[in-house]
């Protein structure tokens, strides 16, 4: 693992910060020394064996990444547009379209609900350029309900896919906030990253109810890395990598604690946590070992590249078909063996790289000042503690 030392920075020359990263740092070393005493890795899923599980059908809930022509259809054709592969938005086959023949299913045994633009909710970013009313992922998956009356088929792999859109809809005054390391915008951040976690335990619930036997999410891949956010400079990029660290960290935890509350209420569901994050993470600090030479610049501005499969991404937001590839090996990899949880590990090393940005350093210092007075009043406390999710 890199070694990182969220001390060796000396911009904040006061006691009071060098505390908090004294501090930080401790907790950092001792949650490594932790991993490393135990004889065998946190498995996200430990039920998850060394072969392919059979399934009949995959179907599918999410956003552009997992939308296979969806809006395409809806917009008849012009969203996205010719330059992109057969209506999704890549290149090529995108990762669901790769996942299919890994597990030994046919094109036709793909049923996909998955809509560009789609947020956790009830809302789609897309549906003005579309001039048409496109779901969200509870929308999604009320319309699978009422198109499935007799239930779902428990012999399918279903998976919840999104998120990213959640971010892209925050509120432009927000993201002002949070540029200026305003502590109400972070609260207001950590509030709207709790409410797209909870729609996708809803999302869940309903598909748990409905008959689901195995139930796929996936986590978010660091939206602080993708180029439209790069290309705004580095404080959204710190932006972009707090809310996918917090969504990603409260995910796993919910999760965990609904897969536990639907069982005690007899529900036999196997919920398959997907860390693409930390298998993004890899990519992007050793990229050559991937294959990948370019991790900044979407393709599709390219003229002739000497390596067009050496690039990550395919525009300012979503992967070439090479990217897909990551993912979709990281959801044969969760759903065949039992997958170390690197989500909390990965957040603090990624977390202790921010803190070595120059350009960030004094939004992190501003925050920490704001927020260190009120680390022990009750309410913060409370915030803090916050449970996501009671079902």
């Amino acid at each position: 693992m890199p070694q990182f030392d969220p001390c060796s920075s000396r911009s904040y020359s006061d006691a009071s910060r060098h505390n908090w990263r004294q501090d930080y740092h401790n907790r950092y070393q001792a949650f490594r020394r932790n991993r490393r005493d135990q004889n065998s890795p946190i498995a996200i899923d430990s039920r998850n064996t060394l072969r392919v599980r059979n399934y009949e059908q995959i179907v599918v809930f999410g956003d552009s990444l997992s939308d296979t022509g969806n809006v395409f259809r809806a917009t008849r054709g012009t969203v996205p547009d010719a330059s992109y592969f057969q209506g999704r938005f890549s290149n090529g086959p995108i990762w669901i379209d790769q996942l299919a023949p890994k597990l030994h299913l046919q094109p036709n045994q793909v049923l996909n609900f998955a809509f560009g633009g789609a947020t956790t909710g009830r809302f789609n970013t897309g549906s003005a350029e579309a001039r048409a009313s496109l779901p969200g992922v509870l929308d999604q998956v009320d319309l699978f309900r009422s198109t499935s009356p007799h239930g779902a088929n428990p012999k399918a792999l279903y998976v919840v896919f999104a998120g990213g859109n959640d971010f892209l809809s925050l509120p432009s005054s927000l993201l002002q906030g949070l540029a200026t390391g305003n502590l109400r915008s972070f609260i207001g951040l950590y509030g709207a990253i709790v409410q797209s976690v909870q729609n996708i335990a809803t999302a869940v619930t309903n598909l748990a109810v409905h008959g689901a036997g195995t139930i796929a999410v996936a986590n978010l891949p660091n939206l602080g890395r993708v180029p439209g956010t790069l290309s705004q400079g580095d404080v959204s990029s710190l932006i972009g990598t707090a809310y996918t660290i917090g969504f990603n960290l409260v995910l796993e935890k919910t999760l965990v604690q609904l897969e536990n509350s639907l069982r005690a209420r007899s529900l036999n569901v196997d919920i398959v946590q997907v860390d693409l994050f930390s298998a993004g993470e890899a990519v992007a600090n050793r990229p050559q070992e991937f294959g990948i030479t370019n991790l900044t610049d979407p393709l599709i501005r390219q003229g002739n590249p000497t390596n067009p499969q050496g690039f990550f991404y395919w525009d300012d937001l979503h992967p070439t078909t090479q990217g897909h590839r990551f993912i979709a090996d990281a959801f044969e990899r969760s759903l065949t063996r039992p997958t170390p949880s690197r989500v909390l590990e990965t957040s603090l090393e990624t977390a202790a790289g921010l803190l070595n940005n120059g350009a960030v350093r004094p939004i992190v210092q501003q925050l920490i000042a704001q927020v260190q007075p009120l680390l022990t009043t009750s309410t913060i406390q409370t915030l803090l503690n916050r449970q996501p999710l009671t079902v």
